[in-house]
Parts: C-alpha cells; sequence; structure tokens
C-alpha cells in the first residue's frame, strides 16, 4: 500500500514544485539542484554504506523508494524551501518557515523509517535535523558565493 502513495506524492510534489514560481533564476536553482544532490548523496553514502548507522531495506521496491528520497525528493524540497524563503519578507516568517522546513524534512525521514525503508542502527532523529541545519546553511553560502561571483561576471544583476 505504501508504493503507490509515495509515488503520488512524489509526483504530486514534482508538479507543484515545477508550477511553483521561483524567485532565482535557472542558473542558480539548476547550481543550487546540483550541489545538494553532490551534498545529500555523499551524507547519505556515509550514512548507510561507510559508518552503517542506517540500513536500507534490501526490497527492490522499498530501495528504490529509498533512491527516489535521496535523488529527487529531499533535494526538491530544500530547493523549494530556498526559494520560498527569498519571497518572505520578514526575519520572524523565515525563521518560522525554517522551523516547518525541518519538520517537513524529518517527517518525510521518519516516514521511511516507520515503513521500514531505513533503519536506524546508531542514529538519533536529533542528529538527522543537525544535518539539514548544516546543509542549509551550507547551501545558502555557496548560493550567496555563487551570486556574487555571477554578479561579478555581470551574468545577472
Amino acid at each position: 500500500m505504501q508504493h503507490p502513495i509515495f509515488f503520488e506524492l512524489t509526483i504530486l510534489f514534482l508538479i507543484f514544485f515545477y508550477s511553483f514560481t521561483k524567485p532565482y533564476s535557472f542558473f542558480e536553482n539548476s547550481f543550487i539542484f546540483i550541489i545538494l544532490e553532490l551534498l545529500i548523496s555523499s551524507y547519505f553514502s556515509v550514512l548507510y554504506v561507510n559508518t552503517e548507522v542506517w540500513e536500507v531495506n534490501k526490497n527492490t521496491a522499498l530501495f528504490v523508494m529509498f533512491r527516489i528520497y535521496e535523488i529527487i525528493i529531499l533535494p526538491i524540497l530544500i530547493l523549494l524551501f530556498i526559494n520560498i524563503l527569498k519571497l518572505i519578507p520578514r526575519k520572524w516568517l523565515k525563521g518560522i518557515t525554517f522551523i516547518i522546513f525541518l519538520l517537513v524534512t524529518y517527517g518525510v525521514e521518519y516516514t521511511l523509517v516507520h515503513w521500514d525503508i531505513i533503519t536506524y542502527i546508531e542514529w538519533v532523529y536529533w542528529k538527522s535535523i543537525l544535518i539539514y541545519i548544516l546543509l542549509f546553511i551550507s547551501v545558502m553560502l555557496l548560493l550567496k558565493f555563487f551570486q556574487r561571483l555571477f554578479q561579478k561576471e555581470r551574468i545577472i544583476s
């Protein structure tokens, strides 16, 4: 039952993302997405291959669901949040949005744990939340660097 729900929610999420008006340019969004893919795939590889603090289910369908989460859902969710954050004018609203972002991202991970796609071995939830915070901060810093570089080269204004 969880397979069709997961795939349908992924498709709906992608449709929502692509219909959402994004304040960043195509180049900026592409840069963010590539950086997110690199960081997230490295992060998950360290967790379930190198250190083995996570175990990913060996069932083919469940493993595919994990890969969709790793390659599509989580990077686009963070990219969507970064684009939404730029549209919010007040800092306190940005803080509330950031807390909602953390709850949603961890909620998706919790769902994978609940569906036995991921099994925590030597891991606790707050480590995931901390990693999401560090991931977000590093991507925002890289985005600022990328924007300065593009402004210096007069590619964007």
